[in-house]
């Protein structure tokens, strides 16, 4: 049975102003739902264009710093390169100093060679 005392405590409320959640509340099931979903790819699309820009920043600072390395490396290939050059200018000019000296008195090495035994006063090997 039914509490007659309960059903006479009960009043009517009076209607109180909505707030904004409530107020974009009252709008359709559809609404609200593409306006959620809109704000949402907003913030996504944000979130994904700030990452790009850091990631074309990043792919700039790895270019020019692999251009500057690029550059050490090739400054120092062509140093080394020069380096070698000389060098071995250097060693084929002490070579030819020291056949010219060897073969002074001589018409060419070959004739130094089989004159050797004579001048060093050796005796003959026999072969």
């Amino acid at each position: 049975m039914i509490n007659r005392a309960a059903l006479r405590s009960f009043r009517t409320v009076k209607p109180v102003a909505l707030g904004p959640i409530q107020q974009r509340a009252k709008g359709s099931v559809a609404e609200n739902t593409k306006e959620v979903l809109n704000n949402i790819n907003l913030k996504v699309g944000q979130t994904l264009a700030s990452g790009l820009g850091k990631a074309e920043e990043a792919a700039q600072t790895a270019s020019e710093a692999t251009g500057k390395v690029s550059e050490q490396v090739s400054e120092k290939a062509s140093k080394a390169k020069d380096d070698l050059s000389n060098l071995t200018k250097d060693a084929k000019d002490a070579a030819n100093r020291e056949v010219k000296e060897n073969i002074k008195g001589y018409d060419s090495l070959q004739d130094k060679g089989s004159n050797v035994e004579r001048e060093q006063q050796r005796p003959d090997d026999g072969v």
